[in-house]
């Protein structure tokens, strides 16, 4: 067995091994995202005769923690079909930066990492806006009539209204077609955070993908640019993919306002997702119609030998839900 970098034209013996699930069965996902920056690789495991049994992504975050430059390791697309194949690669993503990081991630997952002395961290509280709630063939008519009210949808045009009545200063948005420097400089009062650069953010949530439609707003307060917000829109949903800002309470609300003129126009309410850990900002969420999903997301940091890891008070962290391949999952596409 071999270890070996991906580069397109590995592509069909990738495909191989593959299923039509897996966001490695899309080529312009894989030769974007693994095949385009050197802090983003997937390694393929390879047998004797060369066939793919093995895969694991790791991309190189880059993060701050009280203003100090951290590289954490997200690992992704990670599988195994041979015995023994799966320990090779782990050990890869362990050595690939000193700290890595799960966030999500399938319980047979987490079951391997606590025998692997993880350390966990409260979960993430995930948010959700025009849940779908199904109805079944026991439910009263009450309960039935309960369940399409709030199908209904909870973003209107008294949004903006439920914002203001928790006195934050007036702020607009505005959407644009590419990102500037100042938006990779901005001042961010949160302990730990992603800090991507210009290159990064062009990377990473780039607004021309022909498999995902990322589209930005800057935040502005009194006609000055006090942060972003990344939406990634999907068919049925639309996810807070990446934000940050000079000012918590500011950014939520730029936040909502920003999700709220996305769907404005919709027939169907898409369901609406984002993360938090913010009490501040979680507060404007809340008054905004979102509510916590019943159980939140884990979220689990492993370092090397010698490498001290955060403290487990987590309400100064700004955490976005879409890191690592998080919303990069099928159906791809930009429609």
């Amino acid at each position: 067995m071999r270890l070996v970098r991906y580069t397109p034209e590995m592509f069909p013996s990738l495909q191989r091994f593959t299923t039509p699930q897996s966001g490695l069965s899309d080529r312009s996902f894989v030769d974007h995202y693994y095949a385009t920056r050197e802090q983003c690789q997937l390694h393929l495991a390879l047998d004797q005769e060369g066939s793919v049994i093995g895969s694991i992504g790791i991309e190189q975050m880059p993060f701050e923690y009280r203003g100090q430059r951290q590289t954490i390791a997200f690992g992704s697309n990670f599988n195994a079909s041979h015995s023994g194949v799966g320990g090779f690669l782990y050990l890869k993503w362990m050595k690939s930066a000193p700290i890595a990081m799960v966030f999500g991630g399938s319980p047979d997952t987490h079951n391997i990492l606590r025998a692997q002395n993880w350390t966990y961290y409260p979960d993430v509280l995930v948010y959700d806006g025009n849940r779908r709630y199904a109805t079944h063939a026991g439910d009263s008519m009450a309960r039935r009539f309960a369940k399409r009210i709030l199908r209904s949808g909870w973003f209107s045009a008294d949004v903006g209204k439920r914002v203001a009545a928790l006195k934050i200063p007036p702020i607009e948005i505005r959407e644009q077609r590419e990102y500037r420097e100042q938006l990779a400089t901005l001042p961010s009062p949160f302990l730990l955070r992603l800090a991507p650069d210009l290159e990064y953010l062009r990377w990473r949530y780039s607004l021309d993908l022909p498999f995902a439609r990322y589209r930005l707003f800057e935040i502005a307060a009194a006609d000055e640019v006090i942060g972003y917000v990344i939406l990634h829109e999907r068919a049925n949903q639309v996810v807070v993919s990446q934000a940050d800002g000079s000012d918590a309470r500011l950014l939520a609300a730029g936040i909502m306002k920003a999700v709220a003129f996305v769907i404005a126009g919709d027939l169907k309410p898409r369901k609406v997702l984002l993360t938090s850990t913010h009490p501040e900002m979680q507060a404007v969420f809340e008054a905004s119609g979102m509510r916590a999903a019943g159980q939140g997301r884990p979220f689990a940091l492993k370092g090397q030998r010698g490498t001290a890891l955060f403290p487990q008070d987590t309400m100064s962290w700004l955490i976005n839900f879409d890191w690592g391949d998080n919303s990069l999952r099928p159906p791809f596409g930009r429609e």
